[in-house]
């Protein structure tokens, strides 16, 4: 256990609750964010390989059986 997890798991005392609450509400918040980060890194790539994929498609035609299937297949995954 770390030491956040420790903290978040002890009963302040009632003065010092308002901090607690604080400090519960900044590691939430951190932890979104970190999901956040990931969700975009995915969106990111899968962006990637659509735009590469367009990209290797030079007369603007996608084609299911050309070069594009697979990268295409890939994405939906």
């Amino acid at each position: 256990m770390d030491i956040v997890s420790q903290c978040l798991s002890l009963t302040p005392v009632p003065y010092l609750k308002t901090a607690f609450d604080i400090f519960r509400f900044i590691v939430v918040t951190i932890e979104q964010v970190q999901v956040c980060r990931q969700q975009l890194r995915v969106l990111s790539i899968s962006i990637a390989e659509l735009l590469n994929t367009l990209d290797k498609e030079r007369d603007g035609r996608l084609s299911t059986a050309g070069r594009s299937a697979e990268p295409l297949e890939v994405l939906q995954k």
